[in-house]
């Protein structure tokens, strides 16, 4: 101890001498892993008391431990003593729901003080899986709500776009590459039956996108029991790619996070996404992107297409390590025997369809090639559905390898020629990335199944709404996406109603004007759009309801008339023929009296009332709408 308080001595004297801190902090390696660093606090600053953070990877209580000076004690973090600025904490806070989350520690007066402070990370291994965390920032404040204390001039962003490989001969890369392909490989206490380039894409262009460093490679190596100069090798493998290098592409930005101005971009910037920088603090904010204007809302229809894609949102979507596999599907399947025998079939199909691509391109039907590759999307893996305890690590090896050739090959600016002009500019094909949701694979162990599963399949709102050319449930379940977009919270969590607003708006114009008859059914299903739960008062509403209650009845009558309008254009005796019971039970129930009850409510002219009334009625007369109680709230409409 006494050593340790001479080099602090030492330290501050020489704070003007200090290096910046490089950030990101990289804890990763062996459990008890410890970065240090040293930061200057100014003369004169205020009392210590309090330490913001912002970390990586951080999917349980327990895993971080803080050291500060010469406190004679780590501090494990855990819910009971940080608090999470809003939406972190409500959004799970340490236990999964987000992959990034910011915290505030108290501190012992004292403990930080004027001149050299050096910090200590620790990483506490908590589920034999992860390797570590990344400390993204961090500052000390005099209190939680006041300026922090240490100059951003003392803090540096490390710039991926400056690596190279660690081992630089061509045959240390080429060892790297073979290695990579190649080397057995543990996982768990056990050997596994594959390779690098089995759960990555397969030539580990995803580390080189995403910006993994070369230590995050090197110590994961090493978790798989390679040696450390086999991972250093791998590392240089990866380093030499000649893959572009992405600015938004990191370890912590996820996959596609959805912000303005991503579509001004090469399309092969899209997954990279528009960063965390992107990630609003309340859901509300999202409206102003929704409608920037007045008219815009006004005359919203669904014959606009929304652009999911610059529309952000006040969750993250799931980063990079979350749509990895945990679990090979070939190791699944060595497990479970005869109930998994069509797991390897699926996994050669992969192989076959990916040589078939490629020999179609190299012969320069690159047409012929996407459609080789959309019917695996679609038509192979979209029939083979994974079901049970394993089914869900068999989806995220199946959306990583989708995500794999979709880089390589270019098809998500193909969208165009898939779906016809009234397509995305850049999209995904099928519908695979939704049932990568927790409900969908037995996998409701934790708190945050519902809520992982609502971001599973907002993502796939995001990559493929449809292009109009919605049918039934592909490539997106949206009877599914509107309970989870309402449920997934509890009283406390942040409401996401401009979500369900977005969605609404999705659901409408995925089925609306494309083909109005599709084996023999009708591609518009009203009971999918129906704006039923925008009118309600509750959690999912609480924010707007108290910001701008008025807006939110103009957002019911907008989206209200556009269904109107849609649902207008065939007669109740339409909507009869070739309907099935089911879907004829669906139209019985009482969601489509809420809609005529629910314009009445927030004072909508008594024309469109009358019009929502008679569409209602026609449809099913059993229904016998009843008038809703009156609204204080007026609006002109």
């Amino acid at each position: 101890m006494k050593r340790f308080s001479l080099l602090l001595a030492a330290l501050a004297g020489t704070v003007q001498a200090m290096a910046a801190v490089v950030l990101p902090i990289e804890v990763l390696g062996e459990p008890g892993k410890i970065e240090t660093v040293v930061v200057p606090i100014p003369d004169g600053s205020p009392a210590v008391t309090t330490m913001s953070l912002r970390v990586h990877g951080l999917n349980t209580q327990n895993k971080m431990s803080l050291r500060i000076n010469d406190s004679p004690d780590w501090l494990t973090l855990h819910r009971d003593n940080v608090t999470f600025p809003f939406p972190d904490g409500q959004l799970h806070g340490m236990f999964g729901g987000q992959a990034t989350i910011r915290m505030i520690v108290p501190l012992q007066p004292g403990l930080v003080r004027p001149g050299a402070n050096v910090i200590r990370f620790r990483f506490n291994d908590q589920d034999g899986i992860s390797i570590g965390y990344r400390v993204l920032d961090f500052n000390f404040m005099a209190s939680p709500d006041s300026q922090p204390l240490v100059p951003a001039g003392e803090f540096v962003q490390e710039d991926p776009s400056t690596w190279s490989p660690p081992l630089a001969s061509a045959e240390a890369i080429a060892e790297g590459k073979n290695l990579w392909y190649s080397a057995p490989l543990w996982d768990g206490g056990r050997p596994i039956r594959v390779s690098c380039s089995d759960c990555h894409t397969h030539d580990g262009r995803d580390l080189k996108y995403f910006n993994y460093s070369s230590k995050s490679i090197i110590e994961r190596s090493v978790y798989h029991r390679l040696s450390r100069d086999q991972g250093t090798k791998i590392a240089s493998y990866i380093r030499s790619l000649s893959i572009p290098y992405e600015e938004k592409g990191r370890p912590w930005n996820p996959p596609y996070q959805p912000g303005p101005g991503l579509d001004a971009k090469p399309v092969r910037s899209w997954a990279a996404g528009a960063g965390l920088e992107w990630v609003l603090d309340r859901d509300y904010d999202t409206l102003k992107y929704l409608f920037p204007d007045d008219a815009s809302l006004e005359t919203y229809r669904y014959s606009k297409t929304t652009n999911p894609r610059e529309i952000p949102l006040y969750v993250q979507f799931p980063d990079w390590n979350h749509w990895l596999t945990t679990r090979h599907p070939i190791d699944l399947a060595a497990e479970q025997g005869k109930a998994a025998g069509w797991i390897p079939p699926l996994v050669n199909k992969y192989k076959e369809t990916r040589a078939e691509v490629q020999k179609t391109l190299a012969s320069g039907d690159r047409s012929a090639a996407l459609r080789q590759f959309v019917y695996m999307c679609t038509e192979v893996w979209g029939r083979s559905f994974p079901e049970g305890p394993y089914g869900i690590q068999v989806s995220h090896w199946r959306i990583t390898k989708l995500w794999e050739m979709m880089q390589e090959f270019g098809f998500e600016g193909d969208a165009r020629t898939y779906f016809g002009p009234q397509g995305h500019p850049r999209s995904w094909y099928g519908g695979e990335v939704f049932r990568a949701a927790p409900h969908l694979n037995n996998s409701q162990s934790t708190d945050t199944w519902a809520f992982e599963s609502f971001l599973w399949y907002q993502l796939q709102v995001t990559l493929n709404d449809s292009n109009r050319k919605m049918y039934d449930t592909s490539p997106i379940a949206f009877e599914y996406l509107h309970p989870f977009t309402s449920n997934w919270g509890r009283p406390g969590m942040p409401p996401p109603y401009s979500i369900m607003v977005l969605n609404k708006m999705k659901s409408g114009e995925a089925s609306a004007d494309y083909d109005k008859l599709i084996g023999g059914g009708f591609n518009w299903y009203p009971e999918l759009a129906i704006p039923d739960t925008l009118f309600g008062r509750g959690w999912a509403s609480s924010e707007i309801d108290r910001l701008n209650p008025v807006l939110k009845n103009r957002i019911c009558i907008a989206i209200a008339t556009a269904w109107l309008e849609e649902s207008e254009q065939f007669t109740p005796a339409d909507y009869r023929i070739n309907q099935t019971e089911e879907k004829l039970r669906a139209r019985s129930q009482p969601q489509f009296s809420t809609l005529p009850r629910g314009l009445e409510s927030i004072g909508a002219s008594p024309a469109l009332v009358q019009r929502a009334r008679n569409f209602v009625i026609g449809i099913n007369p059993e229904l016998g709408v009843k008038p809703g109680p009156p609204s204080n709230l007026k609006v002109n409409q």
